[in-house]
């Protein structure tokens, strides 16, 4: 567990003083969760967001860390508590209130969702987070549902259109584009050999990608067409890549960190009967990306 300083962007001393909190998870910071920080930030006091390292239960993240953090700085919050889940997993919510939310943030008032649960078991509701920061003459504001397109906006919601391979749909519940942020890592170069040369990304085990396929994609204002699975025409090892082409470019990002924006998905991972086939695929792949945004201007 540690507080991070969102201005400095650094690991920091615990602050001084009474702060305002925003408790979730806050698995993608979607239009709900950026409902819950907007109103947390409007008070007098910091804002500190409380939130995991991963996700508990091992769900697989749809933000990871880094990009989380950025995200409650862009909603106002100055400070985030990282927790480790496995080190309060066993917590009673009276214990996680007491520890985390008055011993370790100072909590004045106490913002989250309307489905929030704490301690163990999950025992601990928005009802009883209420009472226990009145008689702590605190105040605890529980947030409703934000809905869209007649659902209410969930981490799952998002999880299952991204498992769907619907970007755009992930996309507006998020309130931004669905991204996925990495370390470009040298691949077999087979893409290079037929004209196509791929940028290959370290994604951890824990990130959720969208289901296999070929995606149009950004690279900033460069287009690109992304793919996501197994590579079956060149023999993969049945893991999942996530690899990116970036239309007439073959610039080297080997060793950097890059963030893909993802727009549409255009067909289904296929296997071909030979890298000519596929070659051939790609340059279709490359002009409905190409044409797609020519048509939305």
């Amino acid at each position: 567990m540690y507080f991070f300083d969102l201005t400095a962007l650094s690991v920091c001393n615990k602050p001084i003083g009474k702060m305002s909190v925003a408790l979730g998870t806050f698995d993608g910071v979607h239009l709900g969760h950026r409902e819950i920080l907007k109103r947390a930030s409007e008070s007098n006091l910091p804002l500190c967001a409380v939130t995991f390292s991963e996700n508990p239960f091992g769900t697989p993240m749809i933000t990871l860390l880094d990009e989380k953090l950025r995200l409650f700085a862009d909603c106002g919050a100055k400070y985030a508590l990282v927790l480790d889940f496995s080190e309060i997993v066993n917590l009673s919510y009276e214990s996680f209130f007491r520890d985390i939310i008055i011993g370790r943030c100072d909590a004045k008032y106490a913002y989250c969702g309307f489905n929030y649960s704490f301690g163990k078991n999950a025992a601990g509701t928005p009802e009883l987070l209420c009472d226990m920061m009145a008689d702590y003459n605190g105040e605890c504001i529980c947030i409703p549902p934000v809905c869209k397109e007649g659902d209410v906006i969930s981490s799952s919601r998002i999880r299952n259109a991204l498992t769907n391979g619907d970007i755009a749909l992930a996309s507006r519940l998020l309130g931004r584009r669905y991204s996925v942020t990495s370390t470009v890592v040298h691949g077999n170069e087979i893409g290079r050999k037929i004209g196509f040369p791929t940028m290959n990304f370290d994604i951890c085990d824990n990130f959720l990608l969208p289901e296999n396929g070929v995606y149009i994609t950004t690279l900033k204002e460069k287009v690109c067409i992304t793919d996501i699975g197994i590579r079956p025409t060149v023999d993969g090892d049945g893991s999942r890549v996530c690899e990116t082409h970036i239309i007439n470019e073959q610039g080297d990002y080997y060793g950097q960190k890059i963030k893909i924006e993802f727009h549409k998905k255009i067909r289904n991972e296929m296997k071909f009967s030979s890298l000519s086939e596929l070659s051939e695929q790609l340059s279709r792949d490359k002009k409905t990306a190409t044409d797609y945004f020519i048509n939305q201007k």
